[in-house]
């Protein structure tokens, strides 16, 4: 019959197949098991194949482990310099406690001081035209300083976010996103003397943690940006203006605002995680005045290095905005490129009124 050699064959094949289920799947019952539950389902016929909604995980949450985890998980305290309990008993208890003292104390002098003796510019509110500069610059600082912040995440040390470095980026970030007022004036003032940390970072970086790719590159680029970013704003001016050469009021105000910093926020933080941020706990292997002395030894040359890099960094900017010819874009530092004129703002003119650049 016709239809019997199709009967045969389906048997044979049937049987076949049937065999080789045997061999493969069903001799390892548990493995076959296992597959199936994988993939969620519910019944072994092909036709009824679908799957099942999958389980909700247990979600961990925010809790202490957790954020503990972030914060110092991926701290490698075997790296001279990163922390670990030889790091924090680097100097006794005793002596900790008899810097910390000393060190607020001279900083609230000092800052004392500095408030007492410091002024700011009347600050005039007008039509100011938006700069695309300032607009760009945002976004690359902001693209670095966010690529930095994933690093962190991603191996697990968020805590050194806190360093002054990544700090700073965070207020130049700020700086060019606030608008204009006496207060962006005093903290664009403030910052400036906190560049210290860039200039040494790119003359001597510390590279040996990082290992993702382009993070070195980041690296680096962050520490330009920073000196880059203050050049731009004062030749922007405006509220983005210095004190006079002569005037150290805010210079050593924000050399005591580092130092507090320092030892009122990083210090108590830095001990019960063993962590060192900023060299708070232990100095660094490079550190020329390595040895039990060292904090004191950088409360010394720092009031002088801060000073000098400071006055040295307003008088070099100032000399290129304002004297060299490829660079000058204005007279007087103090000049502000963003006011426009009553003239310039009925007529939409896009021409600075100070040297008749256009903007």
């Amino acid at each position: 019959m016709k239809g019997e050699p199709n009967s045969q064959w389906s048997g044979v094949e049937g049987s076949r197949n049937s065999d080789r289920s045997s061999s493969k799947l069903y001799c390892d019952k548990e493995r076959f098991e296992d597959i199936i539950s994988s993939v969620a389902f519910v019944s072994c016929k092909p036709s009824d194949w679908t799957l099942s909604k999958p389980e909700k995980m247990p979600s961990q949450g925010y809790t202490l482990a957790v954020i503990k985890d972030w914060l110092v998980g991926g701290v490698d305290f075997t790296l001279a310099g990163n922390g670990g309990p030889a790091c924090t008993e680097f100097t006794s208890t005793a002596r900790r406690y008899v810097e910390f003292m000393v060190g607020v104390a001279f900083a609230m002098s000092l800052g004392t001081w500095a408030y007492k003796n410091c002024s700011l510019p009347e600050y005039r509110s007008s039509a100011r035209r938006d700069r695309t500069g300032r607009k760009l610059l945002l976004v690359i600082v902001s693209l670095v300083f966010g690529m930095e912040v994933a690093y962190k995440f991603s191996t697990r040390t968020v805590i050194f976010l806190l360093n002054p470095c990544h700090v700073i980026t965070a207020i130049q970030i700020y700086l060019l996103a606030a608008s204009p007022s006496r207060l962006v004036t005093a903290v664009f003032r403030i910052h400036i003397n906190f560049l210290n940390g860039a200039l040494l970072a790119l003359l001597f970086p510390v590279t040996n943690t990082l290992f993702l790719p382009f993070e070195t590159e980041i690296y680096f680029i962050q520490h330009f940006m920073m000196l880059v970013t203050p050049y731009y704003l004062m030749r922007v001016g405006g509220a983005y203006t210095i004190e006079k050469l002569s005037d150290f009021t805010w210079t050593f105000g924000g050399y005591a605002i580092m130092i507090l910093y320092h030892f009122l926020f990083l210090l108590p933080i830095a001990l019960p995680w063993e962590v060192n941020l900023s060299q708070v706990l232990c100095p660094a292997i490079s550190d020329p005045f390595y040895g039990p002395d060292y904090r004191l030894w950088t409360l010394f040359h720092q009031a002088l290095f801060v000073p000098a890099l400071c006055k040295i960094y307003c008088a070099t900017a100032t000399f290129f905005i304002t004297k060299f010819p490829w660079t000058r874009c204005k007279s007087n530092i103090d000049h502000d490129l963003t006011l426009l004129t009553t003239v310039e703002t009925k007529n939409g003119i896009k021409v600075c009124h100070h040297c008749n650049c256009e903007m």
